[in-house]
């Protein structure tokens, strides 16, 4: 394992820390994509992801195919959350905030320490699933009485986040969402999901999905995945 970035897990709490080095080239994160690979089967599907990059002030951009290629590790292998620990005045901050157009990851939560992340896993309120950042994808919103488009901004197996130039949904306005993906055999899967508008920001509305049942919110999560991985490749 490389002397400057390491990874630890947390089997009791199911959880896997990666903290990056100060300068993250290529090597640096094959050496931790290996690591990872070695220790993630000794923790339950559902494990949390804590990546620390306080510390990190060079980020190659050589090193970034390798960095998208732990993110699919950790997607398919059942991550259900990540946690980032940042500065956010550093350049870095920035460059990732700018990169994630392109690398159409899993959106982490961005945090300033170490506790604060610990702190965030152990509430008792979390999500049901990552959040990718696959945010051209046009999805139909229906209501009792119209439709229009509108492209996400995230989104996840327990709700979406929408951009639209429609007038905003009160909140508890119940939907039907209309989303077209292709699954891992190219083959597209049209989706017709109930949801409830929980909040409105400016230029859209977030919304959560009804529970799916096992076999769609299986179809859907891989259709997810696939979609990461296959569209959006960031240039090096």
């Amino acid at each position: 394992m490389s002397l400057s970035s390491k990874v630890r897990i947390d089997i009791s709490n199911n959880r896997i820390y990666c903290t990056f080095a100060r300068k993250s080239t290529a090597q640096e994160l094959a050496e931790m994509s290996a690591d990872i690979q070695r220790l993630v089967p000794e923790l339950k599907p559902g494990f949390d992801v804590v990546e620390d990059m306080s510390r990190c002030h060079l980020f190659q951009l050589a090193a970034l195919p390798t960095l998208r290629k732990i993110m699919h590790y950790l997607v398919n292998n059942g991550a259900r959350e990540v946690i980032r620990i940042v500065d956010r005045q550093s350049t870095l901050f920035r460059q990732f905030t700018n990169l994630s157009m392109r690398l159409r990851s899993y959106k982490p939560i961005y945090v300033n320490s170490p506790a604060e992340a610990d702190d965030l896993l152990d509430q008792a309120q979390r999500r049901s699933g990552l959040r990718f950042d696959l945010n051209d994808t046009w999805i139909a919103v229906h209501t009792d009485t119209e439709v229009f488009n509108g492209k996400t901004v995230d989104i996840s197996a327990s709700g979406c986040a929408v951009m639209t130039d429609a007038e905003p949904l009160p909140v508890g306005t119940t939907v039907r969402i209309k989303l077209p993906m292709k699954n891992e055999n190219n083959v597209t899967l049209a989706f017709e999901i109930s949801a409830t508008v929980v909040r409105i920001f400016a230029g859209g509305f977030a919304v959560h999905f009804m529970e799916l049942d096992g076999t769609t919110k299986n179809e859907f999560m891989n259709c997810l995945i696939h979609e990461l991985q296959h569209t959006g490749q960031p240039e090096t």
